[in-house]
């Protein structure tokens, strides 16, 4: 189901003026959702209506919240034309304020420039349809990505056998009882990590140009 939408020439829909619209609005509803997030309610002392006004702002905020954060997301891993430094604070400012708006920021201080330079000069560069590769990186992030995949392996395994032997595994292992808390949330951080720093990888290897071909049509 997901093909078709990946065939997608995304980088050319970003630079539209009609995503820039829909995006526009979707960071007014995001600035919304930070606001209504960031106010103490006391929801007890809301009316029906209030109450009911409330609930459709937060959704729809939630929805610009989401829909901003996928294209800009977007934007900075495939389009983003700024320096490889540039990027990086770019991708740690994102993710640091994401509960702030940082995604907002984004749009107004780096995708929307993009966007009217490129009206401006259509043709100054041609974008690939090359779709990123997340689990391309390094070997150490292969191997890296191996040995999370062992060790939520041998955690399903665990918990198996101590769905199917309650008693006798407890009892075995109860000395290291510590080991099965520390184990998934490790396993948890490790690959929140691994998903952050593969989009991180595919972003920044990018040259500074908002795409790989930049050979201006004849």
């Amino acid at each position: 189901m997901l093909t078709p939408l990946l065939q997608f020439d995304w980088p050319r829909i970003l630079f539209a003026r009609s995503a820039a619209i829909l995006l526009g609005l979707a960071a007014v509803l995001s600035v919304g959702g930070v606001i209504i997030g960031q106010t103490d309610f006391s929801l007890d002392a809301l009316g029906p209506l209030e109450y009911k006004l409330l609930s459709i702002a937060g959704a729809a905020s939630a929805i610009g919240f989401f829909a901003l954060i996928a294209g800009m997301g977007y934007f900075w891993i495939k389009c983003d034309g700024s320096s490889r430094l540039g990027r990086t604070v770019w991708f740690v400012l994102l993710l640091a304020g994401i509960k702030y708006g940082s995604f907002v920021a984004y749009y107004a201080a780096v995708y929307l420039p993009a966007v009217i330079e490129r009206s401006r000069n259509p043709y100054e560069e041609r974008f690939t349809s090359e779709r990123p590769r997340i689990g391309n990186g390094g070997s150490w992030l292969n191997r890296f990505r191996f040995t999370l995949a062992i060790g939520w392996g041998l955690l399903v395994v665990a918990v198996a056998t101590y769905c199917l032997l309650p008693k006798g595994i407890s009892d075995f292992l109860s000395p290291a009882s510590w080991a099965f808390v520390v184990w998934p949330v490790t396993l948890v951080l490790a690959t929140a990590f691994y998903a952050v720093f593969s989009i991180f990888w595919v972003g920044i290897r990018r040259p500074a140009s908002s795409s790989q071909d930049s050979r201006r049509p004849q």
